[in-house]
């Protein structure tokens, strides 16, 4: 591992310490100096900066003019000047300062507008027009227009309006038609492969290990019984709708002002980051397109942060929260908590930082000692998840005969598939200025967590917390986007909770860029799609038709020449196979696609290849051994030779498997492996 990766992870393990541990006792501590004035919700007052801020945001512009154009800095800076004018004297550096950093930071968000030497690349109408959205969003977010419409009159109908866009803009299974859909296809073909195993009978964990959890693939794999591809299409669209309804009703809980255009506003802006923003921007897709990110990965951690608010909610009714996590009231927490271990290792991560994080907050109202505090949780705790652990396993014992393989459980949290350094120049600035508004946030709090409102403000950091281990594993830029939904949220909160000042207006310039960057996205996809009818198509058959090398059609999904050929070698070889030996085959390439054809059964251990190739070598044997052992079947590979892990990846199927027949197909090989006696 990399120094600056190490480094990034102690960060980040530090952050948590201080989030969950250090911030609960220091707000706590708070509490008995004077209880009675954090009785009514007050705003976040703000005191003036320190000279140094200035100083440092001031450096900063002048760093910002070599990573990002001139033109965007000069831009930025004129909006600052003008906003500053527009403000009353009191606050009138602390909003320019705010504008200028504001625009700087969310400036890192279009990361596939980088060149090839890490800098931003925008040229003048493009640096005009997203900073010239967030002036005007700023100006109408910071309003009371239509305060005094009654809200019989619009709730309903915006509501109404949000659902019906969410449900159509998930559905959207045409547009993936009418783009260069690999990505697509690899995605879904990682979740199909293990599920497609386990519909034939494999034991999950104690044959092979499963990169997204128990919980999907079991879902999936129930599905394949009809099919597998549109299983995972309802199921995927499901999750994402549900999880993105949780957050909108979060989103307006803590947004602190009632009025159709902040709550328009506000629906707007979780619909972006859940629908869109999550799509790959670069080359818009449907948010279907890549299920392990968006609901199907997060919605465990975001229904607990939904539970604990609504716990909290209720503390205004004399709810006893001392009793945490005993008592019924806390029965759904417990059991999502359980529950999520068997989902995925990473959504009981995810749940056990918001659960472990509000029982350590309950304890330590108690007033007791820090230690003894996480000491008592941690007993609390434990019997729970024990009795969850035995019930699992005995489950699992009867429905499979074995007792579950712990290391088998782990694989994909110890060898992380596509583990990548963090780009210093990225999105990770946005996800670092969201997390020093929250820690300006709880440095000038003193309602100690109290209040409904903070102490869900507070949940929602250990929600972006807990999900950003996401980002940990592998740190793409585009992954920092799809954690956007839980830091906008976040977002949403914070500028609530400030006062005019710094702060308030970084806030809101951050929720800006979610729509300021609009206008720069691959919209070409959505408008090809929508000329040729196919936008609102609510059905992925067509759409799973093309994932097979031998349609003509699949020729659309590859982008040059060598990969045309390719395509073209391997159609030969699949219907050779197919109809003078009738045996199923993997395709292994850089592409890592599983055919989405319903003659081909899974014959080995590692169907499909998108899942093991960061897998050790050793491990992957052991995956084949164990199915062929099930199996006992004969099957076909079909290899890039020119693939740099070709021949690491042979050895492994030639160490359980004997080699049959050896057929070329240009750069491709097709080789039959049997069963060894």
């Amino acid at each position: 591992m990399a120094i600056g990766k190490l480094l990034f992870i102690l960060s980040y393990l530090c952050v948590g310490i201080w989030g969950i541990f250090l911030l609960p006792f220091k707000n706590t501590a708070l509490l008995s100096k004077d209880l009675e004035a954090s009785k009514t919700p007050t705003a976040l007052a703000q005191s003036r900066p320190s000279k140094w801020v200035y100083r440092l945001i001031i450096l900063l512009g002048c760093v910002a003019f070599t990573i990002i154009p001139w033109h965007f800095v000069l831009l930025s800076l004129a909006l600052s000047f003008f906003a500053s004018r527009l403000c009353s004297p009191l606050y009138r550096h602390q909003m320019g300062f705010g504008v200028f950093l504001g625009l700087i930071m969310s400036s890192f968000i279009p990361w596939w507008m980088h060149n090839d030497v890490n800098r931003l690349k925008l040229d003048l109408v493009q640096s005009l027009i997203p900073i010239s959205i967030s002036g005007l969003f700023l100006y109408l977010y910071s309003k009371q227009f239509l305060a005094k419409v009654s809200s019989a009159s619009w709730r309903i109908p915006l509501y109404m309006g949000f659902g019906l866009a969410v449900v159509f803009l998930t559905f959207t299974a045409g547009l993936s038609l009418h783009t260069q859909s690999i990505n697509q296809w690899h995605h879904w073909g990682a979740y199909i492969g293990p599920a497609q195993l386990i519909a034939q009978g494999v034991i999950p964990f104690n044959e092979i290990p499963l990169q997204y959890g128990l919980g999907p693939t079991l879902l999936i794999s129930a599905g394949c019984q009809w099919d597998c591809w549109n299983s995972l299409y309802w199921i995927s669209g499901g999750f994402t709708i549900t999880m993105t309804l949780l957050l909108a009703y979060i989103a307006l809980v803590l947004n602190s002002q009632k009025n159709f255009l902040r709550e328009f506003f506000v629906l707007a802006i979780v619909l972006l980051t859940c629908i869109i923003w999550t799509a790959l921007p670069m080359a818009l897709e449907s948010v279907t397109s890549m299920p392990s990110t968006s609901g199907m990965r997060f919605f465990p951690g975001v229904l607990m942060a939904a539970l604990l608010m609504r716990v909290v909610n209720q503390q205004q009714s004399g709810l006893n929260t001392s009793s945490a996590p005993y008592g019924w009231q806390y029965l759904p927490q417990n059991i999502l908590w359980v529950l999520s271990f068997y989902y995925s290792p990473e959504a009981g991560i995810q749940t056990s930082v918001l659960w472990f994080g509000y029982c350590l907050l309950m304890q330590i109202r108690n007033a007791d000692l820090p230690i003894r505090s996480i000491l008592l949780v941690c007993l609390r705790l434990l019997p729970i998840f024990s009795a969850g652990l035995i019930i699992f396993s005995a489950g699992f014992l009867l429905a499979w005969g074995q007792w579950p393989n712990v290391p088998g459980y782990l694989t994909y949290i110890l060898h992380p598939p596509g583990p990548l350094p963090v780009n210093q120049n990225g999105c990770i600035w946005f996800a670092v200025m969201v997390l020093i508004l929250f820690f300006i946030w709880s440095k000038k709090s003193k309602l100690a967590l109290q209040q409904p409102l903070e102490f869900s403000l507070w949940i929602i950091f250990l929600l972006c917390y807990a999900n950003f281990t996401y980002f940990l594993g592998r740190s793409a830029d585009n992954n920092i986007l799809n954690l956007l939904p839980y830091f906008a949220v976040l977002l949403i909160g914070l500028e609530s909770q400030f006062t005019q000042g710094m702060s308030k207006t970084i806030a809101g310039i951050l929720l800006a860029s979610i729509f300021a960057w609009l206008p720069i996205m691959g919209w070409g996809n959505y408008w090809r799609a929508i000329q040729a009818g196919d936008f609102f198509s609510l059905s992925p058959a067509t759409l799973t038709q093309t994932y097979n090398r031998t349609n003509p059609i699949s020729e659309n999904y590859f982008r040059n020449q060598q990969e045309f050929a390719d395509r073209k070698e391997l159609g030969s070889a699949v219907m050779l196979i197919r109809n003078q030996y009738h045996e199923p085959l993997e395709i292994v390439d850089r592409f890592n696609l599983l055919e989405a054809s319903s003659s081909d059964s899974a014959w080995d251990g590692l169907h499909g290849p998108a899942n093991f190739f960061y897998v050790p070598s050793i491990l992957r044997q052991q995956y084949l051994e164990n199915v062929q052992q099930r199996f006992k079947r004969p099957g076909w590979i079909l290899i890039n030779a020119n693939m740099k892990e070709a021949k690491e990846y042979l050895d492994d199927y030639r160490a359980v498997y004997r080699e049959d027949i050896k057929l070329n197909f240009g750069t491709y090989q097709a080789i039959r492996f049997v069963p060894t006696p």
